[in-house]
């Protein structure tokens, strides 16, 4: 909170010194991106989502928590496929109380009955979307405001050039405050 307010009172010093100084010092989203984004193109089948899904949790140290943010054949962001949703269309058609007594190749068998699917329909189009010049406020706003865990980020053209998780966003606040708690909170 106190770093919020701190940011506050930078934009209202930077308001009152416009005409001294032009220098924005302002925290962006283009400062807290992660480039590390995981796009796929929106034309593709379940098989292969679920292929680069796999594909990244066998490379990557940490897991794999982010969506699938799907680009058109510009390369400009069309929709986001949540991970919870290839699951939900993995398992389409499993009868849940029989799940449990199949064994792995039995279930596997059955979820590939979904393989030929496409992603685009079970994909949500429409998700907000984070230009780089944005200012944390405002990144928070529409954070705030949708459903997306993470925001994705595109340039000028739509295109994808990264990612702004709630932990970017706290970073960014952190960024933009010059708070230091062991001088500004009581001591109690």
């Amino acid at each position: 909170a106190w770093s919020i307010v701190e940011m506050e009172r930078r934009r209202e010093r930077r308001a009152s010194d416009a005409g001294a100084k032009d220098v924005d010092t302002s925290i962006t989203a283009r400062d807290i991106v992660s480039p590390k984004i995981l796009r796929f193109g929106n034309q593709h089948q379940i098989r292969e989502a679920t292929w680069l899904v796999s594909e990244m949790l066998k490379h990557r140290k940490q897991k794999l928590s982010q969506p699938l943010f799907l680009q058109d054949k510009e390369g400009k962001l069309h929709s986001e496929l949540p991970l919870y949703k290839l699951l939900a269309a993995l398992t389409t058609g499993i009868d849940s109380k029989k799940s449990g007594s199949m064994n792995d190749d039995d279930f596997g068998e059955a979820m590939r009955q979904n393989f030929d699917r496409s992603i685009i329909e079970i994909a949500r189009e429409g998700i907000p979307r984070v230009e780089p010049d944005w200012e944390i406020p405002r990144v928070i706003e529409t954070a705030l405001n949708s459903e997306l865990k993470t925001l994705p980020v595109v340039d000028e053209d739509g295109r994808l050039s990264g990612l702004v998780s709630g932990l970017n966003l706290l970073n960014g606040i952190a960024k933009g405050s010059r708070f230091d708690p062991e001088k500004e909170l009581p001591h109690v």
